[in-house]
């Protein structure tokens, strides 16, 4: 089973540029293939792992992304977000 989520707040701007970019892969990919898209606000707000994957993978930090064994925390620009998944999935597609 493929392990891929990506934590959020929705009000992030960094999660933001996260979120263009995981749009156009979803997009791209077969449903069963998908990110799956974890808005942890709620939890962080009340400082309460009520989401047992936030508890799971120790989300302390957003954005994070958890891609086939990968992890990509903290800030990172919309191109080498890009490029990891260019790299990744390289032989279904080429993100825009």
């Amino acid at each position: 089973m493929k392990k891929r989520y990506l934590f959020v707040e929705f009000e992030c701007p960094f999660c933001k540029e996260y979120l263009n970019v995981i749009d156009i892969v979803n997009s791209r990919l077969k449903p069963s293939d998908t990110i799956k898209i974890i808005d942890v606000t709620n939890s962080r707000a009340t400082e309460v792992a009520d989401n047992f994957l936030m508890e799971k993978y120790k989300i302390e930090d957003v954005p994070i992304l958890f891609f086939d064994g990968f992890k990509i925390s903290g800030v990172s620009s919309k191109d080498f977000i890009k490029e990891f998944l260019n790299a990744l999935l390289k032989e279904e597609f080429e993100v825009e």
